[in-house]
């Protein structure tokens, strides 16, 4: 009906059982994916910026103090930054979100 493969349905399905739920409470697993659900007209600007501000971020890496590179986990607020580079998000929600989590 959909002239897709089952192989490639089976494919499709073992990838999305790798994904994480979404948070309680949440739309999204991770900040990135819930920006990508705004971006997809999912929810309207508020609850983005809203779900932003409380999420339960993951803390980055820290260097060692000589190597200064480290890959941010999953759930960090690099995934926001990610979000505006890639036009997810605009630098206005952005802004938002960042003085509310830092009581600006």
């Amino acid at each position: 009906m959909l002239n897709i493969a089952q192989s490639s349905v089976q494919k499709t399905l073992k990838v999305a059982e790798k994904e994480a739920p979404p948070v309680e409470g949440f739309s999204g697993a991770t900040p990135y994916e819930i920006c990508q659900r705004y971006a997809a007209g999912e929810m309207l600007r508020d609850k983005l910026i809203d779900e932003l501000t409380r999420f339960p971020y993951t803390k980055s890496d820290k260097t060692d103090g000589y190597d200064s590179l480290t890959v941010d986990p999953k759930g960090t607020w690099a995934e926001v930054s990610q979000a505006i580079r890639q036009g997810l998000i605009d630098e206005d929600v952005y802004e938002i979100v960042f003085n509310r989590r830092h009581g600006i």
